[in-house]
Order: C-alpha cells, then sequence, then structure tokens
C-alpha cells in the first residue's frame, strides 16, 4: 500500500511540475503592453465664422448636378423662410400666457405661409432641393411644426380672408372683435369691483359685473353653436369664468330655468285639479238627477213610471 501511495504522489509532483513550467513560458510568450502616459493632444476643431455661410451654401449649391438650380435664388428662398418662422416662433412665445396666438400672430404666420408656399409651388429645382434632398428635411419638419401649431389653435375661425388681386389678407372676424370688447368690459369690471374681494366681500363684484359676465357667457354660447371659437377665446373664456367662480365666488341666476320650474309645479298639481273637477262635475250631474216631490210626471214620463 504504501507503495502505491509513493507513485501516486510522484506522479501528481510531476504533474504539477509540467503545469508550472508551461505557465511560464506562456506568459513570456505573450508580448507585455505598457501604457504611456505621455498621450498626443485631442484634436481640436477650428469653427468657421458665420461669414463663411453663404459661401459655403454656394459651394453646395455649385456641386448639385441638377443643370437649372440657381444657387443664389435658393439662398435667398432661405433666407426669407427662416426669417418668417423665426418672427411667428418669436410671436408664438410671447402670445402663450395668456394665449393670444390668433389674435397677435396672424400677421406673421401670414408671412411665413406666404414665403413656404412660393418654395412649395418653385417650378425650378431649388424648391425640391430645399424641401427634400436630404434625409433630414429641415424646412418641410420646420413648417410642418408651425402649420400643425396654427391648425389645432383653430384660428381661422377667429378670422376672415379677403382677396385683393392675387394677394389674400386675413384679418379678425367681426365676432372676434366684439367677444373681446365684451371681455374687455368684463374684465375692467373685474378690476374695478375687484378690490372689496381682499376685505373678505366681493358682493360687489357678483351685483355690479353680473350683466357683463351674462352676456359675455350668451356671446360665448352663441359663437361655439356656430363653430366660430379658436383656442384664444376658449382659453379667455375659461380663465374668465374660473376668477368669477373661485376667486370672487360668484355665481349666475339661471333665468332660463324658470320656465322649467313653473311647468314641473303646473304637473305636480295637475292630478289634484283633475280630481277636483271630475268630483265637482260629478256632483252637479247628481244634483241635475233629482226631481222634486211636487212633480207630476206627464206623457212619457208617466208612462215608464207605470211600467
Amino acid at each position: 500500500m504504501d507503495r502505491y501511495h509513493s507513485v501516486f504522489y510522484s506522479l501528481l509532483y510531476f504533474g504539477l511540475t509540467c503545469a508550472h513550467m508551461y505557465s511560464e513560458s506562456t506568459v513570456n510568450a505573450v508580448p507585455q503592453v505598457h501604457l504611456s502616459l505621455d498621450t498626443e493632444p485631442p484634436l481640436t476643431y477650428r469653427l468657421e465664422p458665420l461669414e463663411h455661410l453663404e459661401v459655403y451654401a454656394s459651394s453646395m449649391d455649385a456641386a448639385d448636378e441638377v443643370p437649372d438650380h440657381d444657387p443664389q435664388h435658393c439662398h435667398e428662398l432661405l433666407n426669407h423662410f427662416s426669417q418668417r418662422s423665426s418672427q411667428f416662433v418669436h410671436c408664438a412665445a410671447l402670445a402663450a400666457r395668456p394665449l393670444r396666438l390668433c389674435e397677435r400672430c396672424y400677421l406673421p404666420y401670414r408671412d411665413f405661409s406666404t414665403v413656404y408656399g412660393i418654395i412649395e409651388q418653385d417650378n425650378t429645382s431649388c424648391g425640391m432641393s430645399i424641401l427634400r434632398s436630404d434625409q433630414l428635411q429641415v424646412v418641410f419638419h420646420i413648417a410642418s411644426f408651425l402649420r400643425d401649431l396654427w391648425f389645432r389653435s383653430k384660428c381661422e375661425a377667429c378670422l376672415v380672408n379677403e382677396t385683393r388681386g392675387n394677394e389674400t389678407h386675413s384679418f379678425l372676424a367681426p365676432w372676434t372683435i366684439s367677444f373681446l370688447n365684451q371681455l374687455n368690459r368684463t374684465r375692467m369690471c373685474f378690476n374695478s369691483s375687484g378690490h372689496e374681494q381682499y376685505e373678505g366681500n366681493s358682493s360687489n363684484v357678483c351685483t355690479n359685473c353680473s350683466h357683463e359676465y351674462s352676456n359675455l357667457g350668451d356671446l360665448y354660447t352663441l359663437l361655439d353653436t356656430n363653430h366660430s371659437l379658436c383656442m384664444d377665446l376658449r382659453d379667455a373664456m375659461n380663465i374668465t369664468r374660473r376668477e368669477w367662480s373661485k376667486t370672487f365666488g360668484c355665481t349666475v341666476p339661471m333665468y332660463d330655468t324658470m320656465p322649467v320650474i313653473f311647468i314641473s309645479l303646473f304637473l305636480c298639481f295637475l292630478p289634484a285639479i283633475f280630481y277636483l273637477s271630475s268630483f265637482l262635475h260629478s256632483k252637479q250631474k247628481t244634483r241635475r238627477l233629482i226631481m222634486p216631490k211636487r212633480f207630476r210626471p206627464t206623457g212619457g214620463d208617466a208612462m215608464f213610471e207605470e211600467r
């Protein structure tokens, strides 16, 4: 048994020695990589000044393969589009709160829409080059966003278009001006009578401004029925209603419910009236059938008694 143990340990020692020698040879065969901190400085990029933009755009346009491409004309269209779109965005941002997009920005939007329409209808290859010559389509997506903003605002409902020659001009509609005037009168009433709310009493506002507020609500309902409301008017009415009910704690008397109340009361008393009239009518008929004792029947009545 001891002989077997000695043989086993000898083989185990031999295997470990071979494995150690193999690992040393493998490590020596792998090239050592030494990292040096003395690396080269990073690359720096030099920005071209803005005045080189025109030269760069002209060179890019000159490289276009389309023969009827006018670089100067395309650059002018891009310049006009940039100016008109930026003016509309600037106006829309300033008119965001309180919302007055349709009231204040219809002229910048008209100018933007005119320039973009010229680009779309351009007969040369310049229009196609500006709109769809690359995958990003910057001009196309900017115009789509601005048009979608104008469409979701429903500004056309508050405007009227008038054609003069070859040009179309937009103006605020008469109903829009009437609503804005009534809104101003209501707001002026709030401001002139609202100082008492700080003293814990807003009854002055509710009393003095009830007529103006009711007229504003009636006009809003009429415009809503005729689909003549844009988001400017809706937002203004929501703010006015919130201030009327929450800030001043006022309510509007519902005059339209008075006929409903009278009709309901009439229907409630109708069964009583019906039964009372039926009782009186039947009692009157009973009295007519009672004949006096001194009355002596003659003719047909006598024959009826004999039978």
